[in-house]
């Protein structure tokens, strides 16, 4: 009985979820409050996009959170969580390889990126978020 629940499940999932790709403002990391147990202060990053010619350590670091969002209700703190941890990844990254700036950082949803100085995008699905950004670490 159990399994015919779990499956009855499972296919109600793959019929009824959705997934949309919406867009949020980045959050002013200096005025959260749990930003200094998240992000790390000593590795400097930036969203813009850098048109000079500067010396890389490692290009185009590919980072995404995903969470469960199934009892969630406000999906906008769900990606801006999101964003906080996946930012937090590439500040690892970047002092695994010696880095200490993490520069052109954008989106990278559905194999397409999206540079935004203000604002990120986050896949939403009734199951799961998705945050994926794609940098350069000098």
């Amino acid at each position: 009985m159990r399994r015919y629940i779990v499956i009855t499940m499972l296919i109600c999932n793959v019929l009824f979820s959705q997934e949309y790709i919406n867009e949020y403002v980045i959050p002013n990391f200096k005025k959260l409050k749990d930003e200094e147990r998240i992000i790390y202060n000593n590795i400097v990053f930036q969203f813009t996009t850098n048109k000079r010619k500067v010396k890389t350590k490692q290009k185009d670091v590919i980072v995404s959170k995903t969470m469960q969002n199934i009892f969630e209700k406000n999906q906008e703190n769900t990606c801006k969580t999101l964003l906080l941890f996946a930012i937090r990844e590439l500040q690892q990254q970047a002092i695994a390889i010696g880095g200490k700036r993490i520069i052109n950082i954008k989106s990278y949803i559905d194999n397409q990126s999206y540079s935004n100085a203000k604002k990120f995008k986050c896949k939403v699905g009734t199951i799961f978020s998705i945050v994926t950004l794609k940098a350069d670490i000098m």
